[in-house]
């Protein structure tokens, strides 16, 4: 038997799945649609460069979407890339977008996220990519 979903659960879904949506278009609008790696435009997709499993905070932060080609690299990353290819395609990302770029991922991966992922935090970070879309 499936269990019913709340009324707070499936509101978290719904601005979970927009949010998606605006982070997308705020990376496109960010970032453009050329592949970091190779300079392509065709089948790009963006990039989690700190997974959304591993950090909630960095999960709508555009800084930390990256504009990759879908089978060439976020495949490998995803699925089939061996840990140098891996690696690799990491070590040419964090090279692309610097130091600056490098210490601001690297500094808020690493804080607190046990209690974000709240309605509340939904909607900020939905009114955010909003503001920053117009």
């Amino acid at each position: 038997m499936k269990k019913e979903q709340t009324t707070t659960q499936k509101k978290k879904n719904n601005l979970d799945k927009e949010c998606n949506t605006l982070w997308k278009l705020a990376c496109y609008k960010m970032w453009g649609d050329e592949c970091i790696i190779c300079g392509h435009t065709d089948q790009t997709t963006y990039h989690h460069y700190i997974p959304k499993g591993r950090s909630i905070r960095l999960k709508y932060d555009v800084i930390n979407g990256v504009p990759i080609c879908n089978m060439k690299a976020h495949y490998k990353l995803h699925h089939s890339g061996t840990p140098d290819e891996v690696r690799e395609i990491c070590d040419t990302i964090r090279e692309k977008r610097g130091e600056a770029w490098c210490k601001y991922i690297d500094k808020e991966r690493v804080k607190d996220n046990t209690s974000l992922y709240t309605l509340s935090w939904l909607e900020a970070q939905r009114d955010k990519l909003k503001e920053y879309l117009e």
